[in-house]
């Protein structure tokens, strides 16, 4: 009995979290053929769920886990079309617009929090507590997206230089994979570090979804265009 539960509960997550990735990768592909700003809309929507769902913990077999990784393995991709179709300039561009929208939904719950409640609210403390985390939260990503910018720079700028602008798709994929690591550590542990249960177990997962996103964005980007229904229609061939 005690050990159906477990199992049961972890078959359970797994098909939640393949029904989520399943979810949202096409609602960013709907988004896609709508045009780069809609895509761009999307994935601002999908940066402040990351931050505001982090805190919620879940069990996949052996491992507890946070439930927002699979928002953030579908964010990476979404980044992926982004600059597929539209070009690593309006990617970069698409960060900033995200952690803006970060930033003022940090000052919006803030003001929601400030408000007082009256004597039929039975809202106010589940907000208070939901929302009391993202100061910390948006803190560790605008910290951890500063000092990745400063290293995605750096490593892609002394690879290229090694290799002689050479092998630009290997050169890209190992300098995802630094940033990408990078970016676990700083923002697991500046964000998350006393708020989980097992923090490796959260920095393990996190970085085995974007080892397979890293693996998948091309494939991604791909069907993208080759489905032609797919592609965004201010795209001219």
């Amino acid at each position: 009995m005690f050990l159906i539960l477990p199992l049961k509960m972890t078959l359970h997550n797994l098909l939640v979290f393949q029904l989520h990735v399943l979810f949202i990768c096409s609602i960013s592909l709907g988004m896609l053929k709508l045009g780069e700003r809609a895509i761009n809309a999307w994935l601002c929507v999908l940066a402040i769920a990351m931050n505001l769902f982090v805190t919620k913990q879940i069990s996949l077999g052996p491992i507890d886990v946070t439930a927002s990784d699979s928002i953030a393995g579908c964010y990476l991709l979404g980044l992926c079309l982004i600059q597929e179709h539209f070009g690593r300039k309006s990617a970069r561009q698409h960060v900033i617009f995200a952690f803006s929208c970060a930033v003022a939904f940090l000052g919006l719950s803030w003001f929601h929090v400030w408000y007082q409640p009256n004597d039929f609210d039975v809202m106010h403390g589940i907000h208070k507590t939901a929302l009391s985390c993202m100061p910390r939260l948006v803190i560790a990503s605008l910290t951890s997206f500063l000092l990745i910018q400063v290293v995605d720079i750096s490593v892609f700028q002394r690879l290229k230089d090694r290799f002689g602008g050479r092998f630009f798709v290997f050169r890209t994929f190992i300098t995802l994979m630094i940033s990408n690591i990078l970016d676990t550590f700083i923002f697991t542990f500046l964000g998350l570090w006393g708020l989980i249960g097992n923090i490796w177990h959260v920095i393990w997962f996190s970085l085995a979804v974007k080892i397979m996103c890293a693996v998948v964005a091309p494939f991604y980007g791909a069907l993208s265009k080759n489905i032609r229904w797919l592609r965004p229609s201010e795209i001219k061939e």
